[in-house]
C-alpha cells in the first residue's frame, strides 16, 4: 500500500513540474514496488536530500550576507567629539590599540542612529550623559571613557 502512494505522489511530481531526473525517480520507484517487502520511497528519499541542499544552500546565503554587511561604527559620535574640548576630544578619537570605530552590523547600526534628529537613539544617549555631568565642556577623559562603555554595554556593542 505505500508503494502505491510513493507511486502515485511520484507520478503527481513529474506532472506538476517534469524534469528527467523525476522519471527516473518514478522508474525506481515502480521497480522497487514489484519486489515484495521492499519499500518504494526513492521519491520521497529525493525530496528529503533536495530539501537538506536548499537548506545548506541558504544557510551559506544567509551566512555570506551577514558578512557583507556591516558597517563602521564611532563608539565615541564625531558630532560629541565636535562638542568636547580639544584635549579631551584628542584623547578619546580613538589611536592604535584603543580605536573608536566598531564594525557593526549595517541594519543595527542604522537602527541605533534613527528615531529623531541628530543621530537617534545613541546620541541621545551620550548628549543625555554628558549633560548629567554639565554638557560636553565640561567633561573630562574620564567621563567620556566611562560613557563610551557604558553606551557599548547599553546598546549591546562589543
Amino acid at each position: 500500500m505505500l508503494d502505491v502512494g510513493f507511486v502515485a505522489w511520484d507520478v503527481y511530481d513529474l506532472v506538476t513540474t517534469p524534469s528527467w531526473a523525476r522519471v527516473g525517480v518514478l522508474g525506481a520507484d515502480v521497480g522497487l514496488a514489484a519486489v515484495p517487502f521492499v519499500p518504494a520511497g526513492v521519491g520521497a528519499a529525493g525530496r528529503a536530500a533536495r530539501a537538506g541542499a536548499h537548506a545548506a544552500e541558504a544557510a551559506r546565503g544567509a551566512h555570506s550576507a551577514c558578512e557583507v554587511a556591516t558597517e563602521m561604527h564611532h563608539a565615541v559620535p564625531k558630532a560629541v567629539l565636535k562638542e568636547l574640548r580639544p584635549e579631551v576630544a584628542k584623547a578619546v578619537r580613538g589611536k592604535r590599540g584603543a580605536p573608536n570605530r566598531i564594525r557593526i552590523p549595517r541594519s543595527f547600526h542604522r537602527a541605533i542612529h534613527s528615531g529623531g534628529p541628530a543621530g537617534g537613539a545613541y546620541n541621545r544617549f551620550w548628549l543625555s550623559r554628558l549633560y548629567m555631568l554639565g554638557g560636553p565642556a565640561k567633561a573630562i577623559v574620564g567621563d567620556v571613557l566611562q560613557i563610551r562603555r557604558d553606551a557599548l554595554r547599553e546598546f549591546g556593542l562589543p
